[in-house]
């Protein structure tokens, strides 16, 4: 009698790490006939490199495949499968802010970092300014971090830049010591000025100029979004003239020059 051992079957099963969402590739070596994996979450498949779709973190742990060779003979072995969260990010920003300040926009996770946001704005800092910025740079600003498993996370932050009020102001002319000019400031909610000296009030509208001299006043008007503008107002002092007349004696029925 004549008796045959055939040996096993060399199985080797390689697994993955991968972040979620992402596919697991399952892989095993051996040309066999058959193929039988199990896994977590009641996975099963007959597949030689079987692929698991939207992987979740629940799907990480042991896979095990058993491979039948041409001979009947079966043998088996381990792939392991670490299913990465992905990052959880945030955004920031020090918003509202006014017209020609500093946007800096920030999150606090990852190890590399893309924005993206309005007028094509891009940056991969951690933490990017946009210094003078105008108000069509309001808008919502993304950023795509990335963790050191290479796993993503997208967060988003919404900034508003406010425009500067549009401050106007009269400007006058008077005779020194004889006229005062009245100033009336418009387009914010609370005004001050300088000089105040030769004023009436340094805060308000409308104030009262009586300078000596020609003067160029400064008016800084705050809106309701507290962004600042100025505006300038230029009081001309026109000079008394100086008279003079002579004297004169005359006789009865003369006249004097």
């Amino acid at each position: 009698i004549n008796v045959t051992v055939n040996p096993l079957p060399v199985v080797v099963a390689t697994g993955a790490t991968v972040c979620v969402n992402a596919t697991i590739n399952l892989g095993c070596n051996n040309s066999g006939v058959t193929y039988s994996w199990t896994g977590p979450n009641v996975f099963s498949s007959n597949q030689q490199n079987p692929s698991i779709p939207l992987a979740s973190t629940n799907m990480s742990g042991s896979y095990v495949v058993t491979v039948t060779d041409a001979n009947g003979c079966a043998s088996g072995n381990v792939a392991n499968v670490v299913v990465n969260p992905a990052l959880s990010i945030n955004a920031t920003n020090n918003g509202p802010i006014c017209q020609n300040g500093t946007l800096v926009l920030a999150t606090g996770a990852g190890v590399s970092w893309v924005w993206s946001g309005p007028n094509s704005f891009s940056s991969v800092s951690q933490t990017p300014t946009i210094p003078n910025v105008q108000p069509n740079a309001t808008g919502t600003y993304t950023v795509v971090g990335t963790d050191v498993n290479g796993c993503t996370g997208t967060a988003t932050t919404s900034a508003v830049v406010n425009p500067l009020p549009i401050v106007t102001v009269n400007s006058g002319t008077i005779c020194v010591t004889q006229q005062t000019a009245a100033l009336n400031a418009a387009g914010a909610v609370t005004y001050s000025w300088s000089p105040a000296n030769t004023l009436s009030s340094s805060t308000g509208s409308p104030v009262t100029a009586s300078p000596m001299v020609t003067t160029i006043y400064t008016v800084t008007g705050v809106d309701a979004n507290n962004c600042a503008n100025t505006a300038t107002s230029t009081v001309t002092v026109n000079q008394l003239p100086t008279v003079t007349a002579n004297s004169a004696t005359i006789c009865i029925g003369n006249t004097a020059l």
